[in-house]
């Protein structure tokens, strides 16, 4: 029972520290009312968002439980490539069953510009080669430790169409408890999806597509 209590309360004591962060962009696709937000700007509110995939991808790196990363509807990212490994998860299986437990949230939110409801649109890159293949968003364990403890919803993948070497998101190595929750995904020539492990590392596990 004082295991179980102090389960509950390490769960509450996150969520309640949890930062909500908010990002937007106009690139291709983007709704015309649209307003980009600002890497140097505080990122918490809706009113100042952070702007790059770049920002994000450092976001969700160093995320904590509950952590939400909320992108603009009608807002639009080109040439995006993230590669998402979170240190706090990745650190020990405590922290990983902790993310599992209350994860961290990427989602969409309607902006004060937007008519709120166009997806958040993330375009791929369009380089890729079959030895490097262009990854939108990569999910890679790449560390000694899994990592996951994630949701991902409500967004559309674009890539440019025809054949190209790309997918929109890979999991490699052993990222594990991940949901992935009404995704549009278009136009990638090795299609939405990638999977797999490593000899001397893992796979990945408990992966939901719905």
């Amino acid at each position: 029972m004082k295991t179980l209590l102090f389960a509950v309360s390490v769960a509450l004591c996150a969520s309640a520290n949890a930062t909500t962060y908010y990002f937007a962009d106009c690139g291709t696709g983007k709704d015309p009312a649209c307003v980009i937000g600002n890497d140097g700007n505080s990122g918490t509110s809706p009113t100042t968002p952070y702007r790059t995939s770049a920002k994000f991808q450092a976001v969700f790196n160093a995320a904590m439980p509950g952590d939400r990363l909320l992108l603009a509807k009608g807002g639009a990212w080109d040439a995006v490539a993230v590669t998402l490994h979170n240190v706090y998860s990745g650190a020990s299986a405590g922290n990983l069953a902790a993310m599992a437990a209350n994860p961290v949230v990427v989602d969409s939110y309607t902006p004060s510009w937007g008519a709120g409801t166009a997806k958040p649109r993330l375009n791929g890159p369009t380089t890729g080669t079959a030895n490097n293949p262009d990854i939108l968003m990569n999910f890679s364990a790449g560390e000694s430790r899994p990592d996951g403890g994630y949701v991902v919803r409500n967004l559309a993948f674009e890539a440019a169409g025809g054949y190209h070497a790309s997918l929109a998101v890979n999991l490699f190595r052993w990222p594990s408890n991940v949901v992935f929750d009404n995704l549009t995904i278009n136009g990638f020539g090795w299609g939405g999806w990638g999977c797999a492990g490593q000899a001397g590392y893992g796979y990945p596990s408990l992966i939901t597509l719905r």
